[in-house]
């Protein structure tokens, strides 16, 4: 529920007096936290909401969704993301520490084609636990390779860095490539093949 991931007074951009529609053509997705700030900010709008816990599944059209628990602010179930479609599985987990075991026991199991992970701290590792350095994404990335979560095609890629991780991208390059990990980047496209 943090702001940089949602932030809930651009909802109202969505409807009108911003647009001509009267209701969300979407259904909003979001753990309880989310759902409290959106029902708070707009109790009469048109807003359809499905509250989301971790290590339950969601069918959305051809996606299925499976919120994880992520180790990021402990007065909420903060969530990454398990995608499924077509045969291929992404992981999305930004905002987030190491694991606690039960998602890794939730994560036995699983075969990613594509792992997104947050890399906020880059060099200089913070005192707060909810993100990960350049050390810790790797000692992720390690632990989900030695349980076969993640097998010699799958493609990891970083995300959510920080100025305060003070590494550029070549050296987040330099230092992840013989990790077989590639600093994400703003307008990267990547196909799962």
């Amino acid at each position: 529920s943090h702001e940089d991931h949602f932030c809930v007074s651009e909802l109202q951009y969505a409807l009108f007096p911003f647009t001509d529609r009267e209701s969300l053509p979407y259904v909003i997705y979001a753990n309880a936290e989310i759902e409290r700030k959106i029902e708070a900010r707009y109790p009469e709008w048109p807003i359809e909401i499905v509250q989301t816990h971790s290590f339950e599944s969601y069918q959305l059209g051809k996606v299925k969704l499976t919120p994880i628990a992520a180790h990021h602010k402990e007065d909420e179930d903060s969530q990454n993301l398990i995608f499924e479609q077509d045969g291929k599985t992404i992981l999305y987990a930004t905002d987030t520490g190491i694991w606690r075991e039960p998602t890794w026991e939730f994560l036995q199991g699983w075969s990613f084609d594509l792992l997104i992970l947050e890399c906020t701290d880059g060099k200089v590792p913070q005192a707060y636990h909810g993100h990960l350095s350049i050390e810790t994404a790797v000692s992720v990335v390690d632990r989900l390779r030695n349980m076969n979560a993640l097998h010699s095609s799958s493609t990891i890629v970083t995300t959510h860095h920080s100025h305060l991780g003070e590494a550029t991208h070549a050296e987040l390059a330099r230092l992840l490539e013989p990790h077989a990990i590639h600093p994400g980047f703003d307008g990267m496209r990547l196909t799962l093949g």
